[in-house]
């Protein structure tokens, strides 16, 4: 039915067309050309009229489809066909499509509309008007003739020509179908210029193949099928026109034939065999009478002259290679079953045709698919039919560098055998072995070709032929064998990478069919250990007692490895090891891992050679260790009976008190006891580093007691003990010797030689223990060294922790078997403190604090990048993945650090005797400046901050002038007034808080006691006192009356002691007081928790009030934050924490003199 327009977008018409057509028909639109246009929607198909040039009326149809990309409703053009010459997508077909563009909606007339790259003129359309009965009969009596005159289902051919291409210098390249007189003379065409076309046909009236109006454009996807044609016909030509990779044709050809070169070479012979499978026959158009097409889809069927058939579906390509006189000659022909056809040429990649004359000047057309691709010059040969000469000069050329390249497109043939054709193989991998003295091999790589044979070198050059895509896939196999394979020409191979090539790679090359292998020199066999390693360790007792010998035994595969070269191996890193023997194995195993980190520390601490190891009585833990790795592990009967047992308490002999002992200890000081008459037994020192309060001063005594009951027994006279204490502490020992164990002979040196006017020898003469200071010991020295000892006991031993001083000389010079440090903080601010202590009471247990502060300090203190050897990434990257891998590291070093000391050191903190002790409650109450002392603090810091900030880059040549800054900004946080005289109109507002505290305090009956590490701020306190009449006593280092200073306050009314912090950190016991007032925060938490504990301890009953006065807003927030830094440190070694903290470092100073928020 004649329907309204339909809507069709200009640039959908612009798209269809070429650009020459759309600007003609747009030009035919403006002149108004175009007579009737009507619309056939079940047709789907646009009609209309358009005057041609001298009046011509051209009918046009158009086929339109709905528009998928373009606007709704929209329709756009897939095929026309047109009466004029050109025949379709002509100018004409484009005045049509432009004469309705954009106004498709309208019922009666049409609206021009106006677009970017065309301007369609205003025009009347004549409406279509029922009364116009004439024109409508008309169209519907031509639609009806063209329907009656298709019958249903006519069956499809496919009609395959040949064309001639000849260029014409007025129109290009001209195409014309082969005509009768060209078959005539067919010797007489270049081949190379013909082509073969294909074209769709329908069956005629008479029967025959004819075009019928039919063209690949009717088998365009996306249009409706043409009628009367069968559906599966029209799908399979519809799928071999939309393989046609090409659309353009030459001048003079007919539009509705495609060139078979122009069709998809990978599918087009599928494609055929799919369209006969539907019953579409493939038949000769134009001259050619007869078509046959072969392929590997649709074989071909012949009977051979003896009656046998035979099945054909390729062609082969050939160069046949004679001999003639003076050289060679060779041509290109197609193997066809056995016969070589004439009049062949290329008709695409993989197809050639050739033609044979029938009767009556018609052509047999045969297409083949080949074995082997066509390449346009071999095509060329193939179609000028040409023999070329090689002169004998060239033959060596030809033979070497064109033959191989010609084997790659065709078969390689001498028919009558004249010439002797080269070996053809694909090319091998040569590789020449050569075994050289001295464990080493000398690899020479190379590529063996052949046709003729000959070596190349692995490197390419421009005059070689190679086939590089055959030795990547030789090369891709052949290092996954041995991965650096034919890298280079040569490849030396020494030691045990020559072992690992001989023992893996080496059979394997010699089995691979693709690689030859030459051998020379004398084959070395060598040998793999593949087992796991089997460890045995034992000690042996020596003369020396501190020391005992250390003897490894790995075994691999039965093999008794030797310990010297397995030892140098696993020093270096080394990841195999070759013996001389020819034998290597892997040290990549968990077992030698282990091992070389043991090793690595042992080494470090001197004594140690890899044929006579040996193990100091110190290193328990690394002997556990050791034991855990190892298969085996026999330790000496003297090493299991006494370093063996220092693994855990509950393992340890038990001793009874000894009944000298005037105390009943609780259970904790019992195992202290034990432990100290273990390590007193077997001549070894350690650290006793409770919490302060805990009875370390009676445990100790308790050993000394022990130590001379012992003597007695075995009748052995044994020398004194020499106790070592900080001057205000030798009264408290003296003390506690009288009041626990009053059968011990005290001896106390309070004054030197020099005043005494007595030699330290005669002074002692009878003693069990000798008490005196650090300054006494310092002085008289040389006498203290010189005297024979019964164990040396260090208390407050942080005093000798500067190993420069002559202290620490003094003490590591001390002749005794058995060394005590004493002391609740082992490491007040590094962790070199630690190293000085056990340097004195387990001199064997690590190496010099060089080494100790490299395995150690740095890593644990500073962050400082640890070695690839340890383990740990070496990266200063704040990224937080590599900083939590970092800390990890740091870990194990600390936990290593850790049970190296721990059989040494023991330490139990107050949670033991928790229920036993009243509460402690800490407070920190941050006091505000008032404005006049605000404004000073501030002034000072700015002026102080200035001046540090610029030396803290060498903090070390400038740390006394840092220091110096510090303590001012300390002091001036307390009170002005004692940084200077002119300040004393300055209020202080910590006394202030304080004073108002004290009045609540003593209101209620509490004793007090005030600590400050500035002796200063204690006389300003005092002076307050004084003058609201409050008694109170006073401590600090100058204090000569200590003893009796102290036991005032303990025995009489006096409610406040003031105390400096270093006075009152260690050797008193005050639980009359239970208030503690901190009035200035130190660097160091160790310093005050001691000071705090003086109250907190055993004896104390009532509940103990600590109150730190921190100025708000100054340093001394910044002091608090760096307590805390420090003491992550302390739990972290002492108490299995997981922090790691620093010394004051530069980053410190600078956090220190930033201004508060």
């Amino acid at each position: 039915m004649i329907s309204k327009l339909p809507r069709v977008l200009a640039p959908d018409v612009d798209e269809y067309l070429t650009d020459v057509m759309a600007e003609r028909g747009r030009d035919y639109a403006e002149d108004q050309r175009v007579r009737r246009v009507s619309w056939d929607a079940e047709q789907s198909t646009l009609s209309g009229e358009v005057l041609g040039s001298g009046s011509n009326i051209y009918r046009v149809a158009i086929r339109l489809t709905q528009a998928v990309l373009s606007e709704p409703d929209c329709f756009e053009p897939t095929s026309s066909d047109c009466s004029c010459p050109v025949g379709y997508d002509c100018k004409h077909v484009g005045a049509v499509l432009y004469s309705i563009a954009d106004y498709g909606d309208s019922d009666d007339t049409a609206s021009p509309r106006t677009g970017l790259e065309h301007v369609m003129p205003h025009r009347a359309v004549t409406p279509q008007r029922p009364d116009d009965w004439r024109t409508v009969l008309t169209e519907l009596q031509v639609r009806r003739r063209a329907h009656t005159s298709r019958p249903e289902d006519t069956p499809l051919a496919i009609g395959f020509d040949i064309e001639r291409t000849t260029s014409r210098w007025f129109h290009g390249r001209h195409r014309s179908p082969l005509a009768s007189a060209d078959v005539v003379n067919l010797s007489d065409i270049d081949l190379g210029s013909l082509s073969v076309t294909l074209r769709p046909l329908r069956r005629g009236a008479r029967n025959n193949w004819i075009k019928g109006g039919l063209g690949w454009r009717n088998f365009t996807r996306g249009l409706a099928d043409p009628p009367g044609i069968r559906r599966d016909h029209t799908a399979a030509l519809s799928q071999l026109h939309a393989q046609n990779t090409t659309r353009s044709y030459t001048y003079g050809s007919d539009p509705d034939t495609a060139v078979f070169s122009a069709f998809d070479p990978s599918l087009v012979w599928l494609l055929l065999a799919r369209a006969q499978d539907t019953g579409i026959e493939l038949t000769g158009h134009g001259v050619v009478s007869e078509v046959r097409v072969v392929s590997s889809h649709s074989p071909l069927t012949l009977t051979t002259a003896s009656g046998t058939e035979k099945t054909i579906e390729t062609a082969d390509v050939i160069v046949d290679v004679v001999r003639q006189p003076g050289g060679y000659a060779f041509t290109a022909l197609i193997d066809f079953a056995g016969t070589v056809p004439e009049n062949v040429f290329r008709i695409g990649d993989n197809a050639i045709a050739f033609i044979d004359r029938l009767p009556g000047n018609t052509l047999r057309l045969t297409l083949a698919e080949t074995s082997t691709p066509v390449s346009e010059p071999l095509g060329e040969m193939l179609a000028s039919r040409t023999t070329l000469g090689v002169p004998d000069h060239d033959a060596e050329v030809f033979f070497t560098e064109f033959l191989p390249e010609l084997r790659g497109l065709a078969t390689l043939t001498s028919h009558d055998a004249s010439a002797e054709l080269p070996e053809f193989r694909d090319p091998r991998l040569h590789v020449e072995v050569e075994f050289e003295p001295k464990q080493s091999l000398l690899l020479t790589w190379s590529w063996e070709y052949y046709g003729p044979k000959r070596r190349l070198p692995i490197a390419h050059n421009r005059w070689h032929h190679r086939e590089p895509d055959l030795e990547l896939a030789v090369l891709e196999e052949i290092r996954r064998i041995w991965p650096t394979a034919a890298t280079v020409d040569e490849e030396h191979l020494i030691g045990i990478d020559a072992a690992q090539f001989a023992v893996r790679a080496l059979p394997r090359l010699e089995d691979h069919p693709e690689v030859v292998v030459d051998i020379s020199g004398e084959r070395v066999d060598y040998t793999e250990l593949t087992a796991p390693p089997q460890v045995r360790v034992t000690t042996e007792a020596t003369d020396d007692r501190d020391w005992f010998n250390l003897a490894f035994e790995v075994t691999i595969d039965g093999k008794r490895i030797p310990f010297a070269p397995l030892f140098a191996a696993l020093a270096q890193h080394k990841s195999h090891l070759q013996l001389v023997d020819n034998t290597f194995f892997s040290l990549d195993h968990p077992a030698f891992d282990r091992l070389r980190e043991l090793l690595q520390e042992a080494e470090a601490l001197g004594e140690w050679e890899p044929e006579r190891s040996k193990i100091s009585r110190h290193q328990v833990s690394i002997w556990d260790e050791l034991v855990e790795l190892a298969d085996e592990a026999v330790p000496a009967r003297e090493w299991r009976e006494s370093i063996g047992r220092l693994g855990s308490l509950e393992e340890l002999p038990a001793p009874e008190v000894p009944v000298g002992v005037r105390a009943e200890l609780r259970g904790y000081q019992l195992e202290g006891f034990r432990w100290l008459a273990f390590l007193w037994e077997h001549s070894l020192g350690g650290i006793l580093a409770d919490d302060m309060g805990l009875g370390k001063t009676l445990q100790t005594l308790t050993l000394i007691t022990h130590a001379r009951a012992r003597a007695v027994e075995t009748g052995e006279t044994m020398p004194p003990f020499l106790v070592v204490a900080p001057s205000s502490v030798v009264s408290v020992w003296q003390a506690e010797a009288a009041r626990f164990t009053p059968d011990l002979k005290v001896a106390v040196l309070d004054t030197t030689t020099h005043k005494r006017k007595q030699p330290v020898a005669e002074a002692i003469a009878g003693a069990d223990v000798v008490l005196t200071s650090y300054t006494i010991f310092r002085i008289n020295g040389e006498e203290f060294t010189a005297l024979p000892w019964g164990g040396f006991v260090l208390d407050e031993a942080q005093f000798v922790k500067n190993q420069t001083a002559k202290t620490y000389r003094v003490a590591r010079d001390v002749r005794s078997p058995f060394t005590l440090a004493i002391t609740g903080t082992p490491m007040e601010n590094s962790l070199t403190d630690l190293w000085s202590l056990l340097s004195l009471t387990a001199p064997g247990l690590f190496a010099s604090p060089v080494k100790f502060k490299e395995e150690y300090v740095k890593p644990i203190e500073k962050g400082a990048a640890l070695t690839a050897e340890s383990g740990v990434l070496t990266s200063a990257d704040d990224d937080a993945a590599v900083q939590e891998r970092l800390n990890v590291g740091r870990q194990a070093r600390l936990e290593r650090l850790r049970r190296r000391v721990r059989p040494f050191m023991l330490r139990r903190t107050k949670d033991l005797v928790a229920k036993e002790l009243p509460a402690k409650q800490e407070h920190e109450l941050h006091v505000p400046l008032e404005p006049k002392h605000k404004k000073l603090y501030d002034l000072v810091l700015q002026r102080e901050r200035k001046k540090v900030l610029g030396m803290v880059g060498d903090l070390d040549k400038h740390r006394m002038t840092v220091f110096r800054s510090l303590t001012l900004l300390r002091m001036l946080a307390l009170s002005p007034q004692i940084v200077s005289d002119e300040y004393a109109d300055v209020p202080s507002s910590k006394l202030e808080a304080l004073f108002s505290g004290l009045d609540e305090v003593l209101s209620e009956g509490h004793r007090i006691i005030v600590f400050s590490q500035f002796t200063s701020c204690l006389r300003l306190v005092a002076e307050r006192l004084d003058t609201i009449g409050v008694d109170y006593a006073y401590l600090d280092g100058s204090t000569r009356n200590r003893g009796e200073v102290i036991d005032g306050f303990r025995s009489g009314t006096a409610p406040v002691f003031l105390i400096s912090l270093k006075a009152g950190g260690f050797g008193l016991t005050l639980t009359e007081a239970d208030y503690v007032f901190l009035l200035d925060p130190w660097w160091n938490p160790a310093a005050e928790a001691q000071a705090i504990d003086r109250t907190h301890r055993i004896g104390q009953t009532k509940n103990v009030m600590v109150y730190r006065l921190v100025a708000a807003g100054t340093i001394e927030e910044k002091v608090l934050a760096l307590q805390q830094k420090k003491a992550r440190l302390f739990d972290a070694l002492m108490d299995n924490g997981r922090a790691f903290s620093t010394a004051l470092t530069a980053d410190d100073v600078r956090e220190l003199f930033t201004p508060a928020d």
